[in-house]
């Protein structure tokens, strides 16, 4: 048993083994010394504690048979301790064979001696009680299937998916080049997969301007919505001019149009980050991360597990998170003046609204406020880590107490990020009194909460 202190504790690990994969809280030791048994040699670690490791005794090499053979008269009997330390591939100077002894040539099935930092071991041959037999690696049961129910409630399915190199890429970038401004935003740099100069695209940038100006000329009504939506982003600092001087290689001129939405008839802009020139699209160059969104189906059944219901949104989540001051030329856009005569260049501060890096971005962003800021509201923090689906909260409670205790955390945490989290609305009037009026639902708005029915609102896609 490990009695050192750890130096850290470090959150939502990811564990993958041949049963499976599994998220957990560990322990991490920096600096541990290891020494040999029979060797007067020692290596420094970073290792991490779990309460068991997953290897059994049985599937060690049995080296009491290691005297039969001439080439492994150097082997040192098996200990007879429970495994306590399991070395990875990360350590590879002490794993690296410094020498090795083959089985006499010719024959097979027979078992090999390595040395390595820490003395002679043996590799291949039987195990100590190893019989020869077939091996199942999955069976489905009722119990399995129960389980399999249960990841909707935990959320666990997320973490057990498979991690690509580019996913580990992604997470390194967020977690090592993430910083805060002065407005307490969380800066985040594009996840690029690697930083090849781009090619210079302003020509299709200026064409599909003209296209838009076209129909900008054609209906006005629909000029003036587009030209709203833009000027709200200027407004509210989402964009800026573009600086004179620029970095060859280094800028990208992103497309727009708009969609509108099926329920509300509002129009968006989306900036077409898929848009190739040269066949090449910005999304070719950005890593997309890890698909940690909670899943919708536990959120939604978790939300109707008890009485008190609530559900609130993020205010516009991409927004939220700043781009590094460096990747911002990536993010050029041209725009028209109010004549449709005059183009314009700006670039975004924020990550947006069409690029493939955004979801995973924001997702990472609102986990790692909820992280730094948990001591504030723990419950708060895993409300805004587990109950989440973009940026859709949902959540119920047994009590009012809870409930209203929630909603004050929440906020309070959002507001250290800078993050307005509104549009509350609750299926009990006392639990609505404690929002205040404009972070409320619109159509809760005007509510005389004493006399008025409470208004019902679309959720996830439920109603």
């Amino acid at each position: 048993m490990l009695q050192a202190k750890p130096d850290d504790i470090e959150r939502d690990v990811t564990i993958h083994t041949i049963n499976g994969s599994e998220c957990v809280d560990i322990e991490r030791y920096d600096y541990l010394m290891l020494r040999g048994y029979t060797m007067n040699t020692n290596a420094q670690i970073n290792a991490y504690r779990r309460d068991h490791v997953s290897c059994k005794r049985d599937q060690i090499s049995d080296t009491s048979k290691a005297k039969r053979y001439q080439h492994l008269q150097k082997i040192p009997p098996k200990l007879d301790i429970p495994v306590g330390l399991l070395i990875g591939a990360d350590h590879p100077e002490i794993l690296q064979p410094l020498e090795t002894r083959p089985a006499p040539s010719g024959s097979t099935g027979l078992p090999f001696r390595v040395r390595t930092l820490f003395g002679w071991t043996m590799g291949g041959g039987p195990s100590s009680n190893q019989k020869p037999g077939k091996y199942v690696f999955r069976t489905e049961t009722t119990t399995a299937r129960i389980n399999l129910l249960e990841q909707n409630f935990k959320d666990t399915s997320n973490d057990q998916q498979y991690i690509s190199q580019d996913d580990l890429k992604f997470l390194e970038i967020m977690r090592t080049e993430i910083t805060h401004n002065r407005n307490r935003n969380y800066v985040i740099p594009l996840p690029f997969k690697n930083e090849a100069d781009l090619p210079y695209n302003r020509l299709q940038a200026e064409s599909r301007l003209r296209g838009l100006v076209k129909k900008f000329k054609a209906i006005p009504s629909y000029h003036a919505e587009y030209r709203k939506f833009m000027n709200k982003l200027i407004e509210q600092g989402h964009v800026e001019k573009v600086p004179l001087s620029s970095e060859p290689g280094k800028v990208w001129y992103i497309p727009h149009f708009s969609v509108r939405h099926k329920q509300k008839k509002k129009l968006r802009v989306v900036m077409d980050a898929s848009a190739r020139f040269n066949g090449v699209s910005l999304n070719d160059r950005l890593l997309s991360g890890l698909n940690h969104m909670n899943s919708l189906i536990g959120i939604l059944m978790r939300f109707r597990q008890e009485p008190i219901a609530i559900t609130c949104d993020i205010e516009q989540m991409f927004y939220n998170f700043k781009v590094k001051a460096n990747h911002r030329d990536y993010l050029r856009f041209l725009w028209i003046d109010k004549t449709l005569t005059q183009i314009e260049e700006f670039r975004l501060n924020v990550h947006l609204f069409g690029d493939t890096s955004s979801p995973a971005v924001a997702t990472f962003g609102l986990r790692k406020l909820a992280d730094d800021h948990r001591t504030i509201h723990p419950a708060a923090a895993s409300f805004l880590r587990e109950e989440f689906y973009v940026n859709d909260g949902v959540t119920s409670f047994q009590t009012l107490e809870d409930a209203k205790g929630l909603i004050q955390g929440a906020r309070a945490i959002c507001t250290k990020g800078n993050i307005r989290l509104h549009k509350f609305i609750s299926n009990n009037k006392e639990v609505l009194t404690s929002v205040p009026e404009s972070e409320r639902v619109e159509s809760a708005q005007n509510l005389n909460l004493f006399k008025d029915q409470l208004p019902q609102k679309r959720t996830l896609g439920m109603e």
